[in-house]
């Protein structure tokens, strides 16, 4: 399953729940990459691993818990706008994401049953 993050107008090599490439981003950052790679790391990596944890985050509340942007952007430690602003890299929203997962689960849950004749 791709993720499809795009960033600097380039589709990411990211895959859930991670690739080789987010794994290089973010090991340049932890050891300490030069000023350019550091930066394209850092905008690359870092936010596709957090677009990847929040897209976790809200996979294991829908259904249980609340889903808002104001409660996963707490949660996440960022703000609501930041949080739309990773949606968007993707071309969706927040909201839109979230009404998908629930249909999704919807689906699921009902594969169990079959319609009577």
């Amino acid at each position: 399953m791709r993720c499809g993050l795009r960033c600097r107008g380039q589709r990411s090599k990211l895959s859930c729940p991670i690739s080789k490439t987010g794994l290089h981003d973010l090991t340049a950052l932890a050891i300490g990459a030069g000023r350019d790679a550091g930066a394209f790391a850092a905008s690359c990596g870092l936010r596709a691993t957090r677009l990847l944890a929040i897209k976790a985050d809200i996979s294991g509340r829908i259904g249980t818990r609340p889903v808002s942007v104001e409660v996963v952007a707490g949660r996440h430690g960022i703000s609501l706008r930041y949080l739309r602003k990773l949606f968007e890299t993707e071309g969706t929203g927040f909201s839109a994401y979230v009404v998908e997962q629930r249909l999704l689960r919807a689906r699921e849950a009902g594969q169990g049953f079959r319609s009577i004749p």
